[in-house]
């Protein structure tokens, strides 16, 4: 929990879409939030489904059931009237203070762009440039896996996309979600490069991963269009997208190609679509799929009781034996998410069954780990050795090339690597803890407390103060480092203070008393 303050503390200093946007950016901040965000979530559902299980035994099935009601529906329904508020104003905040104050700084004509910049830019001398040097107007660029017309499109610069086809760019290839950038220019109602595009043979049949046609993005509500537009800093209003989504709607009409009304199974895709992506709990989002996996583990322990007699099956989760099935099948399930470090996430109000699936593998092997070794679950020596190994994997997945092999082979060895790397630093994180956290220690104890409050009240915190340096003329290091800091102490005085010993405190940790006089006295 306490990471996920570094991780979102960083972003605004990476090339990842985020909330604020500083001009100050440093590779060393990308790889930072890449390798935590690979295994912070698979670690915490983890750590979940290891003591929802140890509840179980203990309390049985609805003591289990009251105790995480308490624990984790509760402080999400009260975090929903109070903290996800908090965080939709912090980003309205930061999106008026971005719209109002940021100077769109002009490249210098010596600086030379790569191919996906000079499209987003409208630069055709770089680009021409860029293509008179062999690059490939076909490719995906390495951190969002969008092709240089795709980035020509999203910025509306329609020169660009004109030479881009003349130059032999193909229209209909698909980014690394599987859309296109008819997808892109139908979503943002550009008429003009639409028609350009269904000109030069721009299919109207391409699916993304989420089985959606470029049609399809013309009926995108306003709230998770001007979530998308606000994330990418452009400034189309809702008004202007529709508009233009209207005029495209025509054009398909007089073109013989009328948008097709959708059939009653294509409604309910759209519903459950719209319901995974409108975003609901914001980061808040795991407690939403803790509740489905109580619910499921819930329904095992009482219909197929099968955990009482697992003890006999420890032979399946010794390590390093059970990385045998454990990488395959993540691996599996890592190769529905998109082409980027980590796992994806899920803020709808339907949890997207690919990220479900993918968490349920971490939350239910930790369940199993409980139920066949318990309190004896030991790594030894491994540790160190897997953890070292672990980052190490790290760069050998960003070093893949997908153009040595074909897609579907980088694919199947990308999702490998990175869930080989998962599992290597689970266990390598388990063998540092039993020597670094070994007995009892008071500061500990009370990090692990707060750290429930820290994770649930930061966001707003850390947007608004990444705003308030955003114009601070200093380097991204310097930024960082006061963002998370004034966050982390003015977060855990809160929870000293205002927190631990209040009701609040007793919905997230249950009832902590204070210390006595006794207690503070140092022992001799």
């Amino acid at each position: 929990m306490v990471l996920g303050i570094i991780l979102h503390g960083a972003l605004a200093y990476t090339q990842v879409p985020w909330i604020v946007q500083d001009s100050q950016k440093w590779v060393g901040f990308d790889h930072t939030f890449e390798f935590i965000h690979t295994f912070r979530m698979p670690v915490f559902f983890l750590l979940s489904g290891f003591f929802t299980a140890m509840l179980w035994r203990r309390r049985g099935t609805l003591g289990l059931v009251w105790h995480r009601s308490k624990r984790i529906l509760l402080p999400l329904l009260v975090s929903a009237a109070t903290i996800i508020p908090a965080t939709m104003w912090s980003i309205q905040y930061a999106n008026r203070v971005q719209s109002s104050s940021v100077e769109v700084e002009q490249a210098e004509e010596t600086e030379e762009l790569d191919i996906w910049r000079a499209a987003a830019e409208g630069s055709q001398t770089q680009l021409r440039a860029r293509i008179d040097e062999g690059a490939d107007i076909n490719a995906t660029d390495p951190n969002f896996r969008t092709t240089p017309l795709g980035y020509a499109v999203l910025y509306g610069q329609t020169e660009i996309v004109e030479e881009l086809l003349s130059a032999g760019a193909e229209p209909s290839t698909q980014y690394g979600d599987g859309g296109t950038a008819l997808h892109t220019a139908m979503f943002l109602g550009r008429t003009e490069i639409t028609s350009i595009l269904l000109d030069a043979g721009a299919d109207l049949g391409v699916k993304n991963i989420r089985g959606e046609t470029p049609t399809n993005s013309l009926t995108v509500n306003e709230q998770i269009t001007m979530m998308i537009t606000g994330f990418l800093q452009l400034e189309d209003t809702f008004e202007t997208i529709q508009s233009g989504r209207d005029e495209i709607s025509t054009l398909l009409d007089e073109r013989g190609k009328p948008v097709v009304a959708p059939t009653p199974s294509e409604r309910l895709r759209n519903l459950v679509n719209l319901l995974i992506a409108i975003p609901v709990f914001y980061h808040l989002w795991f407690l939403w799929h803790l509740c489905w996996f109580v619910v499921a583990f819930v329904v095992l322990a009482v219909i197929a009781k099968p955990l009482s007699k697992m003890r006999r099956l420890a032979f399946l989760t010794a390590f390093p034996w059970c990385l045998l099935y454990l990488v395959p099948l993540t691996m599996w399930t890592q190769s529905f998410m998109d082409l980027r470090m980590g796992p994806d996430t899920a803020i709808g109000l339907i949890p997207a069954p690919h990220v479900l699936g993918h968490y349920a593998v971490f939350y239910f092997f930790g369940s199993v780990l409980y139920c066949t070794l318990g309190s004896s679950l030991r790594v030894g020596w491994w540790g160190f050795p897997t953890l070292i190994l672990a980052v190490v994997l790290y760069p050998v997945a960003l070093s893949l090339d997908e153009s040595s092999t074909t897609k579907q082979a980088f694919l199947n060895l990308f999702a490998l690597v990175q869930s080989a790397m998962v599992w290597l630093t689970i266990y390598g994180l388990i063998g540092f803890f039993e020597i670094a956290a070994n007995a009892e220690k008071r500061w500990i104890r009370f990090l692990s407390d707060s750290s429930y409050w820290l994770y649930l009240a930061h966001l707003p915190l850390i947007v608004v103060v990444q705003v308030w340096v955003l114009n601070w003329d200093a380097p991204s290091w310097m930024k960082f480092t006061v963002v998370t800091s004034s966050v982390f102490i003015v977060l855990i005085v809160s929870y000293r203070y205002l927190v631990r010993y209040t009701p609040i405190g007793t919905m997230l940790n249950g009832k902590r008393l204070p210390p006595t006089n006794e207690q503070l006295e140092p022992k001799e």
